[in-house]
């Protein structure tokens, strides 16, 4: 069973478990949906994001202000596999660094839908982190 064939029955089965009422409520996020309640934030899927910032990207005001650091984030991805949700988890320190990390991964990323167990695209939570260097 490949890595993706996994992930994709676990996020079946939590959804399952879910809807039958038998997973553990969490932490809700803005847009009210927590895909992923009954893990807590450390056994969600990490996925690279990395990629889809770049040295362009650092604010000019940030540089100046030499602000730099890690940012660590939950993202919601929808079933339309785009990202609806973005809540930090550890921040870099420096707010301007954090909004503009959900900001831009809101507007970059895109993922291939998660499915049920029936084949419907469901959300699910992944989590990454950006770091900004000077």
């Amino acid at each position: 069973m490949t890595r993706v064939t996994r992930l994709a029955t676990m996020m079946a089965l939590l959804t399952a478990l879910s809807s039958a009422g038998l997973a553990e409520p969490g932490a809700s996020t803005s847009s009210g949906a927590d895909p992923n309640r009954a893990m807590s934030s450390a056994a969600l899927p990490f996925v690279q994001l990395a990629p889809l910032i770049s040295n362009d990207d650092y604010p000019p005001e940030s540089m100046s202000d030499e602000e730099a650091g890690t940012v660590k984030f939950t993202i919601t991805v929808g079933p339309d596999g785009r990202v609806s949700d973005c809540i930090v988890t550890s921040s870099s320190g420096f707010e301007r660094l954090d909004k503009l990390t959900c900001r831009l991964i809101r507007q970059r990323a895109r993922f291939g839908a998660a499915r049920d167990g029936r084949g419907k695209p469901v959300a699910r939570a992944l989590r990454s982190r950006i770091t900004w260097q000077l």
